[in-house]
Parts: structure tokens; sequence; C-alpha cells
């Protein structure tokens, strides 16, 4: 993993990585990783630009923020915080947002609000519109199930979370004890360390809440549904998104799309073929 550097972001810090020079590439992560999850990726794609690689705030390396705030995590703020983020790194113009899992809702978002800015949009794994969970019965019960009581305590004192996202469901190919070792190491302290990882799942759009998120989502659904902006859709041979989820986003205009073999998590378990996906896809950019 390139090395990560650390920068102070509004009243806190975020850790970063940042390798290569160019137009920059900034690669967006979800629940419940950090900039690790981009690791065998990046050898693939630095020589196209500027890498950037933010660990998202309370996640990762970068700082868990006060407990007081019952909202720190919700993603109005995650957004609050990326923009102050990239506004200091100097991340602003002819960006390619790549955004996996919330990180592609996050990259979406960004994007809708800097279209002239962008330079193109990877995404995959993520939520394209509010109403993909009705389609998915076991992803609303889940999310449902994380609103209980019962659910913080098995996500803030247990690994309920973590072992269903480490499961067969999140990779094709189990990482191996290293790799393993990294994704859980923020993790390791229990309780309030946790939280950003249980509020990530709480906010899936099911049963008309989070208003905010719901709201959020379609916004940038609405825009990308007509938005030139260059897109490429990458579907993993055995992710959670179906070819039914797809229906929508094969609609978008502008947009090529590629298969890459692996689950949620393909940028571990194909980074080679992901990679290469990229590369031919960036070559055709302005």
């Amino acid at each position: 993993m390139p090395h990560k550097e650390f920068i102070e972001v509004l009243d806190a810090h975020m850790a970063y990585s940042d390798v290569g020079d160019g137009d920059p590439i900034l690669l967006l992560h979800g629940n419940p990783m950090h900039g690790f999850l981009w690791h065998a990726l990046v050898p693939h794609i630095q020589s196209l630009g500027r890498v950037v690689i933010p660990d998202l705030i309370g996640m990762g390396d970068s700082a868990r923020l006060a407990s007081s705030d019952p909202d720190r995590y919700l993603l109005t703020n995650h957004i609050r915080y990326l923009d102050a983020f990239l506004e200091k790194v100097g991340v602003t113009d002819r960006v390619t947002v790549v955004g996996h899992d919330w990180g592609g809702s996050l990259a979406f978002d960004w994007a809708r609000r800097h279209s002239e800015n962008v330079k193109g949009i990877v995404y995959f794994e993520t939520h394209i519109n509010s109403t993909y969970p009705t389609l998915l019965p076991e992803v609303v019960e889940f999310v449902r199930y994380m609103r209980s009581e019962e659910a913080e305590d098995a996500v803030l004192r247990g690994d309920t979370l973590l072992d269903f996202f480490l499961s067969s469901r999140g990779f094709s190919k189990p990482p191996d004890d290293t790799a393993k070792a990294e994704i859980l190491r923020p993790w390791s302290e229990l309780g309030e360390n946790r939280r950003a990882m249980l509020h990530w799942v709480q906010q899936g759009p099911v049963d008309g809440v989070p208003k905010q998120t719901y709201a959020i989502i379609d916004r940038y659904a609405d825009w990308l549904r007509t938005s030139p902006v260059p897109k490429l859709l990458v579907t993993a041979t055995d992710g959670f998104m179906t070819d039914e989820l797809l229906k929508d986003c094969r609609s978008w205009p502008n947009q090529t799309e590629v298969s890459v073999p692996g689950a949620h998590f393909v940028q571990m378990d194909a980074p080679a073929e992901l990679g290469e996906a990229m590369r031919t896809w960036y070559s055709t950019l302005n």
C-alpha cells in the first residue's frame, strides 16, 4: 500500500495516499473498508495520473469524531469532510472519480455538484438509485436489523458486520492473512471506534428513511440519467448488482460497460483485470 499522509480537515485529521502525477484519479472506498482496499489496483493504474486515496472520516486511519454528535457519520457529513479534503489537497479539476459501495454515492454526488470539473466516472457495486433495495428482500431485512439496539451491540462490540463482508459475499478469493489483518486493523478497538461502520449500513435507503440519503441519491441518479460525462460501469461476476438492478444505470449516456471476475470487493479479487479495463477506457478520455 502506498505511504499514508495526514492532513487537517475541518476539525479533524484525514489519512490518505497520493501517488503519481497528472490529472487526479480519486479512489473512494465504502464500508467497512479504508484506503487499503485499493492497494492491489494502484500499481495497474498509477501511470495514468495522480492517484489520491483517502480514508473516509471515521474510518481507516482518519480521525474518529466526537461521540457527542449523533449524526457525525451520516452521508451528509461524509460529503462535507470529503469536499474540504479535496480542496485541501488540490483535487478540483479534470478529476476522474472512482467509487465503490458508499464511495460510489460520494463519487456520484461530488460529480453532480462539480460536473464541469469531472473528466470521468468509474463505478461498481454501489447505490445507483434509491429504489434498488426493494429488489433485494434480504438487504431490506439486513438494514432493518442493523437499525435495532441488538445490532448496535453486535457491530460495536462484536464482529457481525465484519464477518458478513469478509465472507464469500465480499470476496470470491478470500484475502490472505496479511490482507485480512490490515482490513481489520482500524476496527480493533471496540465501541465508538466502530460507529462509522454501523452508521453506513443504517443509512441504506429502506422504508423511506433516512430522508436525506434518499434525496442525495435521487438527485444524482436523475443527473446521471442525462449527463454526458464519460462513465465506466464495472460489473462483478459474483457481486451484489444483478442484471435486474443494473437496468437503470445501463441506460445512462456515454457509458462503457465491462465485466470483471470477482465478488463485491472486485478491486482485491481481480486487480489486474480491473486495472486493464480502467486503462483501456481512460485512454479514450480527452
